[in-house]
């Protein structure tokens, strides 16, 4: 009798066949049917309580229904490159997953001078959650009531003027600058800070001028009790939960418009079909509505049509936008 030849693709199909898989099914096809079959860690590289923390644990209660047990785990420090360098160099097989703003892309690529990894080559975007917008808010006690007043004050008083920010090469910081150059007013001293607490407190209590920080609920509630005057909003329009307050194009400063999305990533070399497998979960997750009121209220614009490609996009306005200006202020960091 004649004795055939099974070519590898035969007995691969054979093998999916046998296992109760389609023999039309390829590879990975087959990895995202079983998927998930374990936890999955979220890593996050800031401290409990952070913005980022709060979205990512708010997101990882929605999905748990779509991808189930999902594992919180705090990685701060670095400025989120401790977290994101250990992210990238796991095992790509979508059970060590990255929650992070693009900020840290923009951070790592375009401050570092010795940069812990490469985002952009070493990470793959999956899904965006929700987008985030900074608050310019002021003593009350200071005789401005929009940021053209600002602009005006900072040139009659030259060196009076502060702005304090969550650290040197924070966004809050970059926005800082940006307003600067877009108002020709380089008087305005920046003050850095370890984090937002002592920023907000310090601002409260007039030790410096303005605080450029995240539209949170903490910051808009410091605004309705009167002890702290939101000038504008740098988001494109006004935030959902404070319609009142206006933007900072509206207030005066055309150009000035800044936005964070905080989103998943995965280590480069994620099997696709998980990718896409993860990111139509989170796409159900975010379809929930109680979940997007939650990240309004929190003064967030929930973004639940987001794709990896459109996290792509974002990531490369952030490179695009940020660094002309870096470059021109000269700024990095160690």
């Amino acid at each position: 009798m004649h004795r055939s030849t099974i070519k590898r693709r035969d007995f691969l199909a054979l093998t999916l066949a046998a296992a109760g898989v389609p023999a039309t099914a390829d590879a990975a096809l087959f990895a995202r049917r079983k998927f998930p079959s374990k936890p999955i860690r979220l890593v996050v590289p800031f401290a409990p309580g952070s913005g980022t923390d709060f979205v990512g644990r708010l997101w990882a209660e929605a999905a748990r229904p779509h991808l189930g047990t999902l594992v919180i785990e705090n990685q701060s420090g670095g400025a989120g490159s401790i977290a994101g360098a250990a992210t990238a160099r796991t095992k790509p097989d979508g059970y060590t997953l990255l929650v992070a703003p693009t900020t840290a892309f923009v951070l790592e690529m375009l401050l570092k001078k010795r940069p812990a990894y490469n985002p952009v080559k070493e990470l793959v975007p999956v899904s965006n959650f929700a987008i985030s917008a900074f608050v310019m808010a002021v003593n009350p006690k200071l005789p401005v009531a929009s940021l053209t007043e600002l602009t005006a004050y900072a040139a009659a008083n030259p060196q009076k003027v502060t702005f304090g920010s969550a650290g040197v090469g924070s966004m809050g910081h970059l926005t800082g600058e940006m307003f600067k150059a877009l108002t020709k007013t380089p008087s305005i001293a920046h003050v850095p800070y370890r984090g937002g607490n002592q920023l907000i407190t310090d601002t409260v209590g007039g030790q410096i001028s303005m605080l450029i920080a995240p539209a949170t609920d903490q910051v808009l509630e410091l605004h309705k009790s009167g002890k702290l005057k939101i000038l504008a909003v740098t988001s494109p329009g006004r935030l959902i939960v404070a319609p009142d307050i206006p933007t900072a194009v509206e207030s005066g400063v055309p150009g000035l418009v800044v936005f964070v999305f905080i989103g998943l990533f995965a280590p480069r070399g994620t099997p696709k079909a998980i990718v896409e497998h993860i990111s139509q979960a989170s796409r159900d997750a975010m379809a929930d509505q109680a979940f997007q009121q939650k990240l309004v209220d929190a003064g967030y614009r929930p973004d639940a049509e987001s794709t990896p490609e459109k996290v792509r996009e974002y990531i490369q306005y952030d490179l695009e936008r940020w660094g002309p200006l870096i470059k021109d202020i000269g700024l990095k960091l160690d």
